[in-house]
């Protein structure tokens, strides 16, 4: 899953469980695990102000970033 503007408008606009199924689905699509205990830690408020300052260029780092991990996370590449 790639992050994109849309994306994250629509991430920003969804209820807070919503918001955590989907966060889980795309951490999972990156190799990542999110634990349900980690549910209820998480201030969704603040999420919501986070993702409405994203700018492109992080949304771009954050793609490269997925790219390296799950690359380095199927064997592909070593430190």
């Amino acid at each position: 899953m790639k992050l994109d503007r849309k994306t994250i408008t629509m991430l920003s606009g969804m209820p807070n469980d919503r918001l955590w199924s989907t966060l889980k689905l795309f951490a999972s699509g990156m190799g990542m695990e999110l634990s349900e205990r980690k549910r209820h830690r998480i201030d969704y408020d603040a999420l919501r102000y986070t993702l409405s300052r994203i700018t492109d260029e992080d949304i771009c780092r954050v793609n490269e970033i997925s790219e390296t991990y799950k690359e380095y996370s199927r064997g592909g590449m070593r430190w």
